[in-house]
């Protein structure tokens, strides 16, 4: 069977005498002369397979489709559509010029071609200003407390909405047009309707900058790859039209081997569209040094307290780790991600210490590139791909 977008659900037989006269059949093309006698020991044995072999294909068939719809949006990043509230304009209108404010989540009731009521609500705080009384005609938008497409086609030009929460000083609320916008959620035959037909229009060669990040990890060797659009290593300039940059570094967050780049460029030179020019090259990898003194929480020893700062700061200062995405959830997954993260914060240098087990607070704390003079402020990291590494520490640990 197939949906108009071309998913195919495939039909798969797993009745047990269909299956057995299948069997059946096979043995008596190779053997004419045999006839399946219901007393023999092979047929018994044919009727068991065919029964179990039926129950393995029911288990198959009972896979549900929805399987493809998680395969869709969590690999494809598809993501179904979810339902909807439907919205409408309205204009408000007081009882009096003194000046009010209609507040938000204030809710009225549009009234459907059945006669079920349904709510609306503002959607943020409506002044209507001293010397008025009202607001501009459809000023305020009315959005739907439910969801589905239901929601869509109410009311109407001159519609008059009934209130749901009283307040004292509104006297009408009068729709300007009908609701709009209302969507039920995406059923599962429709949304795999739609991935087909996304799918048979996707590349399978690398054509934005992430995409060329992702085909970095088909080389062996690549651990994290970050891909820079415009970007042309070889004069260090950005802004390039149909040229792209990838730095790439191994588990240990090293530049990966002279080899495995060139394995990298020759790869991606083979993926690439025409005209494109694609430069692998490798991360700036700088060096922190930090001096700093903490106070310690009461039965902590300072030098475990020091030791689980020097190994904090490790931590944080790691090639390995640094430029990782926070909002990737899975471990593995956000263990390969590269942003851009060109900048070591103080401030995140004052949290990392400060969140050390034995630590109560931050006495003091200055950080620099190896060699440079320690200060208070961010700094800069050097390079296109920046990655930041341990220097040197220098740490206290006050009692």
């Amino acid at each position: 069977m197939s949906t108009p977008g071309g998913y195919v659900v495939y039909p798969i037989a797993r009745i047990p005498d269909d299956l057995l006269d299948d069997a059946y059949t096979f043995i008596h093309d190779k053997v004419p002369e045999w006839t399946p006698n219901p007393n023999n020991l092979d047929v018994w044995i044919l009727q068991v397979e065919a029964s179990q072999a039926a129950d393995f294909l029911t288990l198959a068939q009972d896979v549900p489709d929805s399987i493809f719809m998680y395969y869709g949006n969590s690999i494809m990043v598809i993501p179904p559509l979810s339902a909807s509230s439907a919205q409408v304009d309205s204009t408000w209108t007081m009882v009096d010029a003194a000046g009010y404010t209609i507040p938000s989540g204030t809710q009225v009731s549009i009234r459907d071609d059945s006669g079920v009521e349904h709510a609306f609500e503002t959607g943020a705080d409506v002044i209507v200003p001293a010397g008025q009384t009202k607001t501009a005609d459809g000023a305020v938008t009315l959005t739907s407390v439910e969801t589905g497409a239901l929601l869509t086609g109410l009311g109407g030009v001159g519609y008059v909405a009934s209130m749901i929460d009283t307040i004292n000083y509104i006297a009408s609320v009068v729709l300007t047009e009908q609701s709009s916008g209302g969507q039920d959620a995406e059923l599962v035959s429709e949304y795999l309707a739609r991935l087909s037909r996304k799918m048979q229009r996707l590349s399978t060669r690398p054509i934005l900058a992430s995409d060329f990040s992702l085909a970095a990890f088909d080389v062996p060797g690549v651990w994290r790859s970050l891909a820079l659009d415009g970007y042309n290593s070889a004069d260090n300039s950005y802004n390039n039209e149909r040229y792209l940059g990838i730095a790439a570094v191994d588990e240990l967050g090293q530049p990966v081997s002279a080899q495995i780049k060139t394995d990298l460029q020759t790869y991606l030179d083979s993926q690439r569209e025409t005209n494109f020019v694609v430069n692998v090259f490798d991360p700036t990898v700088t060096h922190i040094d930090v001096t700093y003194n903490v106070k310690c929480l009461t039965g902590y020893l300072p030098a475990v307290v020091k030791s689980n700062c020097d190994a904090q700061l490790g931590n944080y200062f790691n090639p390995a780790t640094w430029g990782q995405d926070p909002a990737i959830i899975e471990a593995t997954s956000q263990s390969q991600t590269w942003v851009v993260t060109n900048k070591a914060i103080y401030n995140k240098l004052i949290q990392e210490l400060a969140s050390t087990q034995g630590v109560d607070y931050v006495i003091d704390a200055t950080f620099a590139i190896s060699g440079q003079a320690l200060a208070k402020v961010d700094i800069a990291l050097p390079g296109a791909a920046a990655l930041a590494a341990k220097g040197t520490f220098n740490g206290t640990a006050t009692p």
